[in-house]
């Protein structure tokens, strides 16, 4: 039982303390006159997918290291923060030739002032109560001011749900290393 618990202690300390691993692939073609905007590709802890950036000051990194969090992890006016912008983010595939603006109030958000994103961002105010708030995650930097913050879909693992798989894992071998000794003796 100590070596179990030993065991699950590790695995805990090393699924809370592992950052994921993100790097920066490419960006679709749209730009804005002086930058790509919409939805980035992303390599997130080796998965292909797509980011939004949040912030039109901070760059885009090459590869950084990123904390993987849901949107309930924040408080009350910063969750709904963030589902306003994952609103404004599912609007790219609906409202392809209005990327710009849609990007603009997502940037708005997180303080910009674009004139064209301000409509954006009065829809999202109406609109965010129809977001999932567990169809996304958000990628926070480890290092502050080292990359962007970005918007991914729901596919990245957690660290806790990490943990609670492995704990499973655990336990299961456990239950099927006792009922082999148990079938030995008999």
């Amino acid at each position: 039982m100590k070596t179990l618990t030993v065991a699950l202690t590790i695995l805990a300390l090393s699924c809370v303390a592992s950052a994921t691993p993100v790097q920066y692939i490419g960006h679709r073609s749209t730009n804005d006159g002086s930058v790509f905007v919409g939805p980035y590709t992303l390599l997130v802890d080796g998965q292909l997918m797509l980011g939004t950036c949040l912030s039109r000051g901070i760059a885009v990194a090459s590869g950084w290291q990123a904390d993987v969090v849901a949107p309930a992890d924040f408080d009350g006016p910063t969750e709904i923060l963030y589902l306003q912008a994952e609103w404004l983010n599912l609007q790219f595939d609906l409202f392809p030739t209005q990327t710009v603006g849609i990007h603009h109030g997502i940037w708005n958000l997180f303080g910009s002032s674009y004139t064209d994103g301000a409509p954006w961002v009065a829809l999202a105010s109406a609109n965010y109560g129809s977001v999932d708030p567990n169809s996304f995650r958000v990628l926070v930097p480890r290092q502050a001011g080292a990359s962007q913050t970005f918007l991914i879909d729901n596919s990245a693992p957690e660290a806790g749900t990490l943990l609670l798989t492995g704990i499973g894992l655990l336990l299961l071998a456990k239950s099927k290393v006792r009922a082999l000794l148990g079938r030995g003796r008999g």
